[in-house]
């Protein structure tokens, strides 16, 4: 079931926006212009501060993301060049540095690219940039716990986190490279008491464009071949209850879901264990999609050059399908600030950090 929360005008596009985890109904948006404004149900929207009329810090070419701080009236908000925390308990928005550039962890060629909350520790934050994924206590700024290189190719759009039911120390970070379709995953370990550490070796991920070599003569069609090779528009991290999928109650089972700009969506399944596992390759989410492509290429029948004129019809069927409750507990916050998401999917909340448990059902792998 999606429910719609707001509706209201602000005075561009949105860049980003965050549901609140402590307060049901509130939210919170930021502008492309650099205006942010809070939401409640049934209430008029507030101006937390106004437009920026500078224009190297407004636009559609500056970056702007935010999430919830550490209490109600904290808010998180990154820019490429660094990280501030909002004070809103004052009537006078205050900012406080977290992360600034040139600094030892934000050098001159380096920017921040995302930014999520952890699903654990509500003053923990993560914060991915150009060559690396970092971990920051609210409460220590200028300082990140952890610090490790994600060599992705391009710089990870993207940030999902999971946390592990039967670990409360234990939680996976995802960083996605939109372009590439790369999705690395990060397990990171916080026991109370000691720093936190990375306990085991980042794994990838495969792509859904690996599809290519699964399906072999069917990936070769023109359309088909387009589809799996197109960005990755929407990406998230979760974990699999025991009984979805008909695990032992000792094996933690997580999933990758990534959705194509087309709509498209893929996910993958892999148990968690102390080694990087070895993952089966990525599935679509039942064969109807490939009927659906393999129709739509019979009937199309476009050439490689008319492709990138179309405007291909979004399909979010697969999505739906597959949900349990409502798609707030899956897209991620960094996913609603994306400019490769329609506009559509800034209906959906992102995921609350603490108490949200997502689910999948009804999973079938694609027959080869």
């Amino acid at each position: 079931m999606i429910t719609l929360l707001a509706i209201f005008q602000t005075d561009s596009c949105v860049a980003s926006a965050t549901v609140s985890p402590y307060i049901a109904g509130e939210g919170l948006v930021v502008t492309e212009t650099g205006g942010i404004y809070m939401w409640s149900q049934g209430e008029s929207l507030q101006v937390l501060r106004q437009p920026l009329e500078i224009p190297s810090l407004s636009g559609p070419s500056h970056f702007w993301r935010c999430c919830y701080g550490n209490h109600p009236r904290s808010v998180v908000l990154a820019e490429h060049s660094g990280v501030s925390l909002c004070d809103l308990r004052s009537n006078k928005m205050t900012l406080s540095p977290l992360l600034t550039s040139p600094s030892e962890w934000l050098p001159n060629k380096s920017l921040v690219s995302a930014i999520s909350p952890s699903p654990s520790h509500p003053h923990h934050l993560l914060i991915s940039t150009s060559h690396s994924l970092l971990l920051l206590d609210l409460r220590q700024p200028r300082w990140p716990l952890l610090d490790q290189s994600h060599d992705l190719s391009h710089t990870p759009k993207m940030l999902s986190t999971a946390r592990s039911p039967s670990l409360s120390s234990e939680e996976l970070v995802m960083v996605t490279d939109t372009v590439a379709g790369d999705n690395l995953v990060f397990s990171v370990a916080t026991p109370t008491g000691t720093p936190p550490f990375f306990s085991c070796a980042a794994h990838t991920v495969a792509r859904y464009s690996d599809l290519k070599t699964t399906w072999q003569g069917r990936s070769a069609l023109p359309l088909i071949g387009h589809r799996l090779c197109l960005p990755v528009g929407g990406a998230c991290l979760f974990s699999l209850e025991d009984d979805v999928i008909g695990g032992e109650d000792d094996v933690e089972t997580f999933a990758a879901v990534s959705m194509s700009v087309w709509g498209d969506l893929f996910y993958q399944l892999w148990s968690y264990s102390e080694t990087p596992p070895t993952a089966t390759p990525t599935c679509s989410h039942d064969d109807t999609w490939l009927q659906e492509a393999l129709q739509q290429e019979q009937e199309l029948q476009v050439g490689r050059e008319e492709w990138h004129d179309a405007k291909p019809p979004l399909n979010f069927n697969p999505l739906l399908d597959y949900l349990d409750n409502d798609l707030s507990s899956v897209l991620c916050p960094s996913c609603l600030g994306c400019p490769l998401i329609p506009p559509s999917l800034l209906l959906f909340p992102p995921p609350h950090p603490h108490n949200v448990h997502s689910r999948l059902s009804k999973l079938r792998p694609l027959p080869t």
